[in-house]
């Protein structure tokens, strides 16, 4: 019983001398890339169309129509973790490593570098964060497309901007054809 008593004591030692300060959090990884707003349109004599298709086959169209531009381990090296006030970040080469403060700046999450640059790490809060890439293709001339990638959200008024139109009323050829998506990867 006495032992019993004394391995209770030494326990709740323990228990009470461990400082929330000394755990760490989990490592944030990308673990899902959401593809829920891609998009099509295609020319018709009436003016673009949107392109109905089945949900379940996004990644191969994304794949399909952006190649190698769409990676879905576009961030797979990308560490993030958090320990009190501080950033553990892991850059996309898994090379860098920095270890500093860090600060939010609007939905933006940056990391304090020694010499005072900021370098950025992912949009959202500490619950949700993510890394947004916009992927965009459409017809050029006549003979050629072009695919593009941007660091913002596409939208159809954007696309029809980047493409010269100024509605889809414009898209009358049947092989004009515009797609974008905006591929989220989510850490966690």
């Amino acid at each position: 019983m006495k032992k019993i008593f004394c391995s209770l004591l030494f326990i709740l030692f323990l228990v009470s001398c461990s400082s929330d300060s000394d755990e760490i959090d989990d490592i944030l990884t990308v673990v899902t890339v959401d593809l829920s707003d891609f998009t099509v349109y295609a020319g018709s004599a009436h003016g673009g169309v949107e392109v109905q298709f089945n949900d379940l086959k996004r990644t191969e169209l994304a794949q399909r129509f952006f190649g190698s531009r769409y990676n879905y381990n576009l961030y797979g090296e990308i560490e993030i973790q958090f320990n009190d006030n501080m950033l553990t970040f892991v850059d996309s080469t898994g090379t860098r490593k920095i270890v500093s403060n860090f600060e939010f700046k609007g939905d933006s999450l940056f990391i304090n570098k020694s010499d005072g640059t900021k370098v950025f790490v992912a949009l959202g809060t500490l619950d949700n964060l993510y890394r947004l890439q916009g992927l965009s293709r459409y017809r050029l001339t006549e003979e050629k497309d072009t695919i593009r990638v941007f660091n913002e959200v596409l939208s159809l008024d954007k696309m029809l901007q980047v493409r010269g139109l100024t509605s889809l009323k414009d898209m009358t050829d049947p092989t004009d054809t515009i797609v974008w998506c905006n591929a989220t990867y989510l850490f966690k």
